[in-house]
């Protein structure tokens, strides 16, 4: 009798026991993110913060960050048996994603390693019309603290569809034309081709290694139509293209050549003579082919001194503009900058980082709040980027690890625009001082035509407060706003460009006509089988 009471005393506790584990375990959630690997201190650093944080306001609470592998068969077979589960109904709950098929990592001693993947969502507009990612309208709606006003509207709403919210945009880019009004003639018109061909025309060398001739669809403005099933962009549009693509690069070798000594004797003009031979060796030397600007030694490629070297133009990005500007401001000159339209006339942005709450999202709610993080202040301005302290240090050796990387996050522009210059400036400042000037010494040369020391740089960068005053093109208004759309490579524009080249940058005699309609036709497959 005794051993059976106590036999059903044991279970009873036993079951009281399952039952508190299982309550226990039901009131513990695990918020599921997919993201990308990038850069130390970049999208990866902030998702681990904001991670961190948002545990610590939620006790209850795991977030579980998935990093998607880079290596090519790992991925494709991850990729599938994710894909499957989404379209199943489940998936993770948030994604945070770059649009772009190129990933940045950085490794030891400084070195930056590139992997080309294949998306998750080749095309995100796709995917919302798919009905993959929840619509969030009524938390970003309501959403008053996080000041919704300051964003960049038109950007935030490529992520709407039919009026609903599926998509929250997080940094994005728009082409920019930096022209020098004393070496040609701008109107606000003005498309690249219009520059390729007027660089063809005259064989301007000069010119030619200015304009920055992308391999995909990044020039034109939308391609698709989704609600209407329609591929907007023309073949004869294709053709033009793809036309100057093949006469520009003809020119690149020449022109390379012509930009290398430009910008040698404006950086290097104050060199003892016995260094001229060794520079002209690493000139002649220098792996020009098949790039269309060059890389000197110096803090990042000419883009940031492009005024100094005698460029008449630069094709390039948001990100390339705010140094450009503060060096005109040291100058004290006026150079031009403007939207880079499409041949359609049109500023056409380029979301190139986004957030989205998946369909099988169980508690979309809990999964924006762990969004929204990513688009106040802190994580738009870079501000959780760490900084090593340089205060204490007295000589080279002393200085610790650098832990920022150089260049904006995900190389683009966050889209609280309103108060950002500021902010994207005092990080180029720490970048110039600390990570680049500091370590490369007093001899160590900046975007100006004369040799910098260290004090030097410093006078620079305290003598230029930047805001938004100094960047009125930020707040351009943009027409159109675009995800990326990326075919499959053998169907690709960039596979479609390398047939038109041989390797050492000659042409070919490729049909462009044909490969412009095997291109085009491809697009409507992509439509058809989305």
């Amino acid at each position: 009798m005794r051993k059976g009471l106590l036999v059903l005393l044991i279970l009873s506790m036993c079951l009281l026991l399952g039952c508190a584990a299982q309550e226990a375990a039901a009131e513990e959630k695990t918020l599921w993110v997919v993201t990308e690997q990038s850069m130390s201190d970049g999208m990866r650093y902030q998702a681990n913060e904001i991670a961190k944080a948002f545990m610590d306001a939620h006790p209850d609470m795991t977030v579980q960050l998935d990093i998607l592998p880079v290596d090519a068969d790992q991925r494709e077979l991850y990729l599938y048996q994710l894909r499957t589960e989404i379209l199943s109904g489940g998936g993770p709950d948030v994604y945070l994603l770059p649009t772009g098929s190129t990933l940045y990592r950085d490794v030891n001693y400084g070195r930056v390693m590139e992997y080309e993947i294949e998306p998750l969502f080749p095309d995100v507009q796709l995917a919302m019309v798919n009905g993959l990612f929840t619509d969030v309208s009524a938390y970003y709606d309501q959403d008053s603290a996080l000041h919704t006003e300051a964003l960049n509207a038109a950007v935030m709403d490529a992520g709407v569809l039919d009026g609903r919210r599926y998509v929250l945009p997080i940094r994005y880019n728009l082409p920019v034309l930096l022209a020098n009004p004393e070496a040609i003639e701008v109107r606000e018109d003005l498309c690249l081709e219009d520059l390729a061909e007027l660089a063809v025309e005259t064989q301007d060398t000069m010119l030619a290694v200015s304009l920055q001739m992308p391999d995909d669809l990044s020039c034109f403005a939308q391609v698709f139509d989704y609600e209407a099933g329609e591929v907007l962009l023309t073949q004869e549009e294709l053709v033009r293209y793809f036309t100057l693509y093949q006469q520009i690069h003809a020119m690149t070798p020449a022109a390379i050549r012509a930009m290398g000594e430009a910008t040698f004797e404006t950086l290097y003009q104050d060199y003892p003579e016995e260094f001229r031979p060794a520079l002209e060796e690493w000139l002649e030397t220098y792996p020009y082919q098949n790039n269309y600007y060059c890389e000197v030694p110096y803090f990042t490629s000419h883009r940031t001194y492009w005024r100094t070297d005698g460029f008449p133009v630069y094709t390039g990005d948001l990100i390339d503009t705010l140094h450009a500007v503060a060096v005109d401001k040291y100058l004290e000159v006026q150079s031009i900058y403007q939207p880079l339209r499409t041949a359609r006339g049109t500023v056409t942005a380029t979301v190139t980082y986004f957030g989205a709450v998946g369909a099988g999202c169980g508690d979309p709610a809990l999964a924006y709040e762990f969004l929204r993080a990513f688009l106040d202040e802190d994580a738009q301005w870079e501000i959780l980027r760490p900084r090593a302290n340089y205060e204490n240090c007295r000589f080279l050796w002393e200085l610790p690890p650098e832990p920022q990387n150089r260049g904006f996050i995900e190389n683009s522009w966050p889209v609280r625009t309103q108060g950002s210059v500021y902010y994207l400036w005092d990080t180029l400042e720490y970048q110039m001082l600390g990570a680049g000037f500091l370590r490369g010494g007093t001899g160590t040369r900046g975007p100006y035509d004369i040799k910098q020391t260290t004090k030097q740089v410093y006078a620079f960068c305290n003598r230029l407060p930047m805001g938004e005053e100094d960047m009125p093109l930020l707040f351009t208004d943009i027409d159109e706003v675009r995800f990326p759309v990326h075919l499959s490579q053998a169907e690709s524009m960039a596979q479609a460009l390398q047939q038109l080249n041989e390797e050492d940058g000659t042409p070919t005699d490729a049909d462009i006509e044909d490969l412009a309609a095997q291109l085009h036709q491809n697009l409507w497959w992509h439509l058809a089988e989305g």
